[in-house]
């Protein structure tokens, strides 16, 4: 009797339906815990709700295979058994594209490699690592006007944050004929404003 309810047990639990769904609980959980591993030092606000939506779309998927599974048992126990296919399981393919924010950044440096502006008052602009998208349309204004003047060896005051935008143009070798003139550019800017930012 013990041997052949064990039998039972261990046919119930080696279903398809059953083994489905658990790799698709397994993907889910696999999936949340790469993105926080592989992509742990980005902006993992945005990036954990992506992947928890897409472990909850494959967990949910498996819940619905399970109801499903149980009105297939019920059905079974009314009606003569039919035979399924071998081969009855859905196939799906998930894309995911990240792009980080570094190489964003550089995409846009290189769109906006020769925009200018118009002469206006400075606007204030403070971001840890600035970029383009972290200014509004004053501060993206007085940025480029001010780059321009930079350019020019007019060094007019600013805020810290477009200072670490246009090394960070430099570096990336954005807005110079070779590495060396980058390198210049560089140095021109650290000499220009390191007495007005001593620490």
């Amino acid at each position: 009797m013990l041997a052949r309810l064990l039998r039972q047990r261990a046919l119930h639990h080696c279903r398809p339906h059953r083994r489905l769904s658990m790799f698709r609980r397994l993907s889910g959980v696999g999936l949340i815990l790469l993105a926080l591993i592989f992509l742990g030092n980005t902006n993992t606000s945005c990036l954990t709700v992506l992947f928890l939506g897409i472990g909850g779309f494959l967990l949910l998927g498996g819940t619905s295979e399970k109801k499903e599974a149980s009105t297939d048992q019920r059905q079974q126990a009314s009606s003569p058994p039919t035979r399924r296919p071998t081969n009855a399981h859905e196939d799906f393919t998930l894309t995911v594209t990240y792009t980080s924010r570094e190489s964003s950044f550089v995409e846009a440096a290189q769109k906006y490699a020769s925009r200018s502006g118009k002469p206006l008052p400075p606007v204030h602009f403070k971001s840890y690592w600035p970029t383009y998208s972290d200014m509004n349309k004053a501060q993206q204004d007085w940025y480029f006007y001010w780059r321009n003047q930079v350019r020019n060896n007019r060094f007019p005051d600013t805020s810290l944050s477009y200072i670490f935008l246009h090394a960070y143009e430099l570096i990336n070798n954005v807005g110079v004929r070779n590495v060396d003139d980058g390198y210049q550019q560089l140095r021109r800017l650290w000499l220009s404003y390191r007495d007005r930012f001593p620490n």
